[in-house]
């Protein structure tokens, strides 16, 4: 049985590393592609204070993230990892302490492993 392909990246997009969080409800960054409205105005941060978001878009990172929040304030790229599952951009992710791995499926076949290691 052949491996899946696999890919190595470091996850840049807009010239700013990309974060990834277990526990954030949204993806955001400062620059999508293809924005569209959004019915929230704000997003909410942790501190409890609130940015604008101006739409959603994609965002390649040698794979599409969806469902992106195009948030001008944001200083940071930020992945949720639970967002990108629920909408079908990553089909697994595991973590350890020599990096992660998240996983694409297609059609409930393994299609492409992307890891990075620290």
């Amino acid at each position: 049985e052949q491996a899946p392909p696999s890919s190595n990246y470091a996850f840049y997009a807009a010239k700013r590393q990309w974060w990834w969080f277990t526990g954030a409800t949204s993806s955001i960054s400062s620059k999508v592609s293809d924005p569209k409205p959004v019915d929230c105005e704000s997003l909410t941060l942790a501190d409890g204070s609130t940015i604008p978001i101006t739409g959603a878009g994609h965002v390649d990172v040698g794979f599409r993230i969806s469902n992106v929040l195009q948030v001008p304030g944001a200083n940071t790229n930020l992945l949720s990892i639970g967002r990108a599952c629920d909408d079908g951009n990553i089909d697994s992710a595991s973590f350890d302490r020599n990096g992660y791995r998240l996983g694409e499926r297609q059609d409930g076949v393994p299609r492409r492993l992307h890891r990075a290691v620290a």
